[in-house]
């Protein structure tokens, strides 16, 4: 795998890791529930969060770039498996 491509990984993996700590230091704040709303690149992103463990309790979508069922039962286990994070 090429450098950029690498990188280009690296930095989704962690904006999916920012959200997830960002839901679970909102949720413990302010004691709601609490969603988030991706466009684009930011809708695969919000879909990935969603398959964690204490994961955004509701998502909006908007044209993210792949099917999202197919994105959530084939990227959500290899995310989990390979970005053990803790929920804030």
């Amino acid at each position: 795998m090429n450098r950029a491509v690498a990188r280009t990984i690296e930095s989704f993996r962690q904006s999916v890791a920012d959200s997830y700590q960002l839901v679970g230091a909102l949720r413990s704040v302010y004691r709601v529930p609490v969603g988030v709303w991706g466009i684009s690149l930011g809708g695969w992103a919000g879909a990935m969060a969603c398959t964690l463990p204490h994961g955004p309790d509701a998502a909006v979508l908007v044209a993210p770039p792949a099917e999202p069922l197919e994105m959530i039962l084939d990227s959500g286990r290899f995310l989990c498996a390979q970005m053990p994070v803790e929920p804030a």
